[in-house]
């Protein structure tokens, strides 16, 4: 932990992480392994399971391992894969099983956390975004507990067993996910979480799009029309209420912001500057005002 931030490896940046790892981890007891918000369940679990090969790097092809990640997610409902893949490495088949056998402790309820839904083996959302020491002879029920651990720890601390936002912890943890996913300021959690509680008290679909790309398994720079006619439990288009499960890893600040949302009114939302800032709008008039503005700027 006294590492400095700039010395610390991470995922979402996987050419510099491997880098990293091959010229620091030979020898070393532990490795310094630091994930932030937005990665799922199972980009977590292909780290993990890497570790314990000790040879990291990038596969030319990873088309099979890519179906192979994509029967165990279905397994245990999580379909956020395609990035994961390419995390995947010289002894592909090797690690391949380590994955697999990740994924499969993670949906088989060895590892719960106190937020997790009685009868549900989805730790989606209940992993916390956080620098880890693993050691190098670590099983994979010793990663998966000391990720769900820390998450517990934290949500406890932040009252997440007693939400007053009108929804179960684990709806909260939900809406968390929701906002790390759409939030890309600081100031706009607390406005997005009260646009999510706004429409669900009113039984207007949530319309999010984070959820289009959770439920498709893919990351796209615009999504069509015919993306938002996937058949899912996650396509907050077609579907009232929250989807079923969390989408992401939400962060400390995502998680107070869904237990203390911002007061207001509205009901949308809309990207209006370049550096992620949304405006935020109560009637459909103020909305498409903003999205004129945003269309002017380029934004949309």
């Amino acid at each position: 932990m006294s590492q400095r931030d700039s010395d610390r490896p991470h995922v979402r940046s996987s050419p510099e992480w491997v880098a990293y790892f091959e010229e620091n981890a030979a020898g070393q007891r532990a490795v310094p392994w630091e994930f932030g918000p937005r990665v799922s369940a199972a980009e977590l679990a292909a780290i993990a399971a890497s570790l314990r090969g000790w040879q990291l790097g990038e596969t030319s092809d990873g088309s099979h391992l890519l179906a192979a990640a994509r029967h165990h997610a279905a397994r245990i409902g999580d379909l956020d894969f395609v990035d994961a893949v390419r995390l995947f490495i010289r002894e592909e088949q090797r690690h391949g099983e380590n994955l697999g056998r990740f994924l499969d402790l993670a949906g088989s309820g060895a590892v719960r956390s106190r937020y997790e839904p009685v009868g549900g083996n989805n730790l989606e959302g209940l992993v916390f975004p956080d620098t880890y020491f693993i050691d190098q002879g670590e099983t994979e029920q010793q990663v998966l507990q000391t990720l769900v651990d820390r998450f517990d720890q934290v949500a406890d601390g932040l009252g997440l067993a007693t939400p007053a936002n009108g929804l179960s912890p684990y709806q909260t943890v939900v809406l968390a996910s929701l906002i790390e996913k759409e939030a890309k300021v600081p100031q706009d959690r607390g406005k997005i979480a009260r646009v999510v509680l706004n429409r669900l008290a009113i039984r207007m679909r949530l319309q999010i799009d984070a959820t289009i790309e959770y439920a498709e398994g893919v990351h796209k720079a615009r999504l069509l029309d015919s993306d938002l006619q996937v058949d899912s439990p996650y396509n907050t288009y077609r579907i009232a209420g929250l989807p079923p499960g969390p989408i992401a890893s939400p962060g400390k600040a995502s998680l107070a912001a869904a237990l203390a949302p911002t007061p207001g009114t509205w009901l949308y939302y809309v990207l209006i500057n370049a550096d992620g800032e949304h405006g935020f709008a109560t009637t459909s008039r103020e909305f498409d005002r903003l999205v004129a503005q945003a269309h002017a700027k380029g934004l949309l």
